[in-house]
């Protein structure tokens, strides 16, 4: 596949970028909290789509915030920084649920700190796009692939082709362990994802681009102050949204 010059064009008048799935995690210190192994509990948008997942083993609390489908049917447009007063209402509806979990399992050995400790461990931050000209998702993917190093590309067998082969994913990790690269057709993504709903009114040629931050730049973007509580919040969202532009 040829990646040429004008090939590879964006439509950046068109460019939205925001927030999406946040990873959480907590250790129970309790006697016998080792042995504690609690069922996952997920809860869903009316698109299938997951807004709170949660669970427990051996005493630790792990759970998945998706605060987009709090408050939208879908992720193709992230929580922008504009949105703070939505980030507040999924900030809440997700440590509710979360309480309600762990309040129900654990009767009267639950403590707030429980879901009020719960530190952030991941943080997507998206960029989504359409392609112009003769540029594709496959087109930009490909274009990826050959610019980062050691990356894990994905592919798809094109329909109606018994050879024909086009790039679905990519993914690059950073050698030192700051955060993950993914890239993906969004729009292919919104109409086969066998884990939600189709999509009917994503467009055409959507590009998406994700930098998941890991713990180690995470604990140099927000210091001790990492929870939950602390990153949902107008405050440490635009700091967070400041500094990786700063970068």
């Amino acid at each position: 596949m040829a990646t040429t010059i004008t090939k590879v064009r964006l439509n950046k008048g068109r460019c939205i970028s925001g927030l999406d799935g946040v990873n959480a995690q907590y250790t129970i210190q309790l006697d016998g909290m080792e042995n504690l192994y609690l069922p996952v509990k997920e809860e869903k948008n009316e698109a299938d789509n997951t807004i709170v997942s949660i669970s427990c083993v051996g005493g630790k609390v792990s759970a998945y915030v998706n605060p987009v489908h709090a408050i939208r049917q879908y992720n193709v447009k992230p929580l922008g920084i504009v949105e703070n007063i939505k980030l507040e209402i999924a900030k809440n509806q997700v440590l509710e649920i979360m309480k309600s979990y762990l309040q129900e399992h654990l009767k009267d050995k639950y403590s707030e700190e429980f879901v009020d400790n719960l530190k952030v461990v991941k943080l997507e931050y998206n960029v989504t796009m359409k392609t112009l000209g003769n540029a594709t998702p496959d087109t930009m993917l490909h274009f990826f692939d050959m610019v980062f190093p050691d990356t894990f590309l994905h592919r798809y067998r094109k329909a109606d082709s018994k050879c024909e082969k086009g790039d679905n994913s990519f993914k690059y990790k950073e050698k030192n362990g700051n955060y993950i690269l993914k890239c993906y057709d969004k729009t292919k993504e919104q109409h086969d994802n066998e884990h939600h709903k189709p999509n009917p009114f994503v467009e055409n040629n959507l590009l998406r681009v994700e930098l998941l931050f890991l713990s180690k730049s995470l604990k140099r973007i927000y210091g001790d102050k990492r929870t939950l509580s602390d990153v949902l919040t107008k405050r440490d969202w635009k700091n967070f949204v400041g500094n990786i532009k700063g970068c």
